[in-house]
């Protein structure tokens, strides 16, 4: 095998070894990168969820005020809270991936919603009768709906306490994975030079000190090097360029 051979066989298992640790890199940061986005949506869901809740009982507060007061500003309060409301269950159908529990959740909310129509349009809520078995017909449905979403809640704290779990055992192996890259590196470094100085350095000062020796006049010097590439044949050359000049100087 040629010299050149040698170093482009050596810097190629080099530079494949790096490629597979990058490779490893980037799939272990693309599982990071998945990880984060499952956090940052159960994150999102779970603010989604109080922001929900927080509005049905603002919901909840306003048509019970109105119905025992018939105060305006309840009744402003409903629709502003109202509105609320279905932004917050809309922007929870863009991160929530369980369409059938959405779907559920959203006939629930939209059933209290038509309930408490009745009370905020009726002008003269106060000690009407039906107005207060409406009333209480919402707090019982209110209670089932923050039950789910309460539950629904859970899951999603849940889903981001696995993805701190997984981070963890992430970080774990990605410290284990850099430090067998560190490793592996070194070891390929040391390799590298080893093999550069036995390809090169000792032929090349073998060569030196064979041209040293004999330019003091010891002629029955020789290299004697037993390789296949370009250093070896130069040697072989070498040493019968000075078996000549010596049969030569002995004629």
């Amino acid at each position: 095998m040629t010299l050149r051979s040698k170093l482009s066989l050596m810097f190629s298992i080099v530079f494949l070894l790096i490629a597979v640790l990058s490779v490893g890199s980037m799939l272990i940061f693309a599982r990071l990168s998945e990880q984060m986005g499952s956090l940052r949506s159960g994150s999102e869901e779970s603010r989604l969820y109080n922001e929900l809740d927080r509005n049905l009982g603002d919901i909840i507060d306003a048509v019970k005020g109105w119905g025992l007061t018939a105060d305006p500003k309840y009744k402003k309060q409903y629709f502003k809270k109202t509105s609320a409301a279905r932004d917050s269950f809309g922007n929870l159908i863009t991160v929530h991936r369980s369409k059938e529990e959405l779907d559920i959740l959203g006939k629930d909310i939209q059933h209290i919603i038509d309930i408490s129509e009745t009370v905020i349009r009726n002008r003269a809520p106060v000690g009407d009768p039906e107005v207060i078995e409406r009333l209480q017909h919402i707090d019982t449905i209110a209670l089932d709906i923050i039950k789910n979403i309460d539950d629904m809640q859970g899951q999603s704290t849940n889903k981001i306490l696995n993805v701190a779990k997984v981070g963890d055992d992430i970080k774990k192996k990605l410290f284990y994975y850099h430090s067998g890259l560190i490793i592996l590196i070194s070891l390929a470094a040391v390799f590298l030079i080893i093999s550069i100085r036995k390809a090169i350095s000792i032929p090349f000062n073998e060569l030196l000190k064979a041209t040293e020796l004999i330019s003091k006049g010891e002629m029955s010097y020789r290299i004697g090097m037993d390789r296949d590439d370009e250093f070896g044949i130069v040697a072989k050359r070498f040493d019968n360029m000075v078996t000549e000049l010596e049969s030569s100087t002995q004629r």
